[in-house]
């Protein structure tokens, strides 16, 4: 619907008087027999459709007698401001019928009066509408069960029949509407920020700066003129109108290049790399429908996150303490592999353990430590591991130079590893608890050198935390006897020793790769796990790969991983997911 429209529908809604006529008789029966299934003999129609209008015994919402009501009108533009600023769905014929039908029945009262059936069509057209944008609005245009991936945060949701109700009651649809978004400040941010993308790309984008060599101060080059065109252009840099020589690599345009660098993740060397100008060249169209599928994601996200809450954004490797929506500390975190992906889930810290023991997961013994010992006997007692025969607390220990560990494989592979507290320890000296269907946790780590990466997805599910005596700290509350010289004397008994949490924390491991930070600029990640891919092929209909599917594929790039020789970058015990059972701990 164009700007020019939409003012028109506005205007007449205006001039209409509330409740114009009394709708009854035939508007009624036309009604009835359009959307009543037992009626029709058919179940065509949404089922909230049919619910709404057998509460109110067939009468209609939209219209009356003479003609449609300001309600219809404020309706549609309501909807139509949404498929603008939030990415609303609509049936474009039904968009277009009801546009007609609107301006075909507007009431007048000295004129011939409308049909009942064309009435009745206009009414349920508009419930059907404001419900299934509801809908959307409140659980977002492709739910996270539509989706092969692990998303847990629990799903917003709402009577959408029930406030329909209550907004025609308070004669307030378009506020009603709006009530439905997501109350949390980065979605209210991201939603303007979409706006200004738009226009950015409406206006024809911004140019690319193109392949080439490396680019630093006091270079001169025509890419130079490029990419101080493209960061002017999305004007997030501080960067001013070209100068005069705008081919100079001058120390303003690195100043504005390492503030793109920061905020799109990069390496902040203030000098363009091949992977800044894959960034670069983005085009803004691509970064508009990233910010609407994020902002999609908002709405798959509670809409009570805690007063105090702790939150991973999984793409940024961020973990920021929260309180009443601010932020009071944040650190860097490491996350799961591609192939081993971090969950994203919303749970709770419950207990924290010091000095925690590390039961190796059955698929990790197989597929990883067992190759490890057939190569080296030793491997186990170097690295503190014990073997158990079979799992569970009352597993009896055996001794590892007793097994003929050449002979076993997955196929019959019985025992289970063990590892004591310790520096090998791949969890470190401290486990933040949050029980879970994924048994992933956040914990200490003893690689602390792999903070220092700006990519960083190197584990195996669980979020490793840079600052974990800090945050300990903060969980249990920093009384006196969780103060700072109470968490060293317990990690220097070597003890292991959990601890429960005075009120369980919230914690929330989320996927967002936009978001506007707290200088109010917008950032931009990569899709760590591809879930933008996906969730845009499902928006566009397309078809989708089966979980089954994608756990194959994933389990067959871990064996070419395991068989390609050397791998600096990895732990020397993988650290991967593992039990939440504190009988195991």
């Amino acid at each position: 619907m164009t700007r020019r429209v939409r003012g028109r529908l506005a205007l007449i809604a205006l001039l209409l008087a509330a409740g114009c006529g009394t709708p009854e008789g035939p508007l009624r029966t036309s009604i009835r027999t359009r959307v009543d299934p037992a009626r029709r003999g058919l179940d065509s129609w949404h089922p909230m459709v049919v619910r709404f209008y057998r509460a109110r015994d067939w009468r209609p919402a939209w219209t009356t007698a003479i003609g449609a009501r300001r309600e219809a009108f404020e309706l549609e533009v309501a909807l139509d401001r949404a498929e603008e600023e939030d990415g609303l769905h609509r049936n474009r014929f039904e968009v277009q019928r009801t546009h007609d039908l609107l301006l075909e029945l507007r009431p007048n009262l000295f004129g011939r009066a409308p049909d009942a059936l064309r009435l009745a069509e206009l009414d349920v057209l508009l419930t059907r509408s404001y419900l299934t944008s509801a809908q959307q609005l409140v659980a977002g245009r492709v739910k996270a069960a539509d989706l092969p991936i692990d998303w847990r945060t629990g799903p917003r949701s709402a009577d959408v029949v029930r406030l329909l109700e209550a907004a025609l009651r308070g004669h307030d649809v378009p506020g009603a509407l709006r009530r439905l978004d997501p109350p949390h400040q980065g979605f209210v941010a991201l939603r303007e920020a979409l706006q200004r993308y738009r226009a950015i790309d409406a206006a024809g984008g911004w140019r690319p700066v193109g392949p080439g060599a490396r680019l630093s101060l006091g270079h001169f080059s025509p890419r130079v003129a490029a990419l101080r065109a493209r960061l002017y252009t999305e004007g997030q840099d501080g960067l001013g109108p070209p100068p005069r020589d705008s081919t100079l690599f001058d120390p303003h345009l690195r100043d504005a290049l390492r503030h793109f660098q920061r905020r799109y993740g990069l390496d902040t060397t203030g000098a363009v790399e091949a992977r800044d100008v894959i960034a670069l060249d983005v085009p803004a169209g691509a970064r508009v429908q990233q910010i609407e599928l994020n902002l999609e994601r908002w709405r798959w996200v509670p809409d009570t996150l805690g007063e105090r809450c702790i939150l991973v954004n999984i793409p940024e490797y961020t973990l920021r303490v929260v309180e009443h929506q601010r932020t009071v500390s944040q650190m860097r975190v490491v996350v799961g592999k591609p192939d081993w992906p971090t969950p994203v889930l919303s749970a709770a810290v419950r207990y924290v353990v010091f000095n925690p023991l590390w039961n190796v997961p059955a698929t990790i013994a197989v597929s990883e430590v067992l190759g490890e010992v057939q190569k080296d006997p030793e491997y186990l007692v170097r690295n503190n591991i014990r073997v158990y025969e079979g799992t569970g607390p009352k597993a009896d220990e055996i001794d590892p130079a007793t097994i003929h560990w050449n002979e076993l494989s997955a196929d019959n592979f019985t025992y289970a590893f063990r590892q004591d507290p310790g520096p090998a320890n791949p969890v470190g000296h401290v486990k933040f608890m949050c029980p879970n269907p994924f048994n992933v946790y956040l914990h200490d780590t003893p690689s602390t050198q792999y903070f220092r990466r700006t990519q960083r997805d190197l584990s195996h599910g669980c979020v490793r935390v840079e600052q974990p005596l800090g945050l300990a700290q903060y969980v249990l509350g920093g009384g006196p006897e969780w103060d700072q010289k109470g968490i060293a004397a317990a990690l220097d008994t070597s003890r292991n020793e959990a601890v429960t949490v005075p009120q369980p924390l919230p914690v929330h491991l989320l996927y967002f790769t936009t978001w506007v930070d707290d200088q109010g600029a917008v950032d931009f990640r990569p899709d760590l796990y591809g879930i933008d891919d996906l969730q845009e092929r499902a928006r566009q209909g397309q078809p989708l790969p089966t979980r089954d599917e994608l756990d194959a594929a994933r389990d067959e790039r871990r064996a070419r991983a395991r068989d390609q020789a050397g791998d600096p970058g990895r732990d020397q015990i993988p650290l991967v997911r593992t039990t939440s059972n504190p009988s195991e701990r």
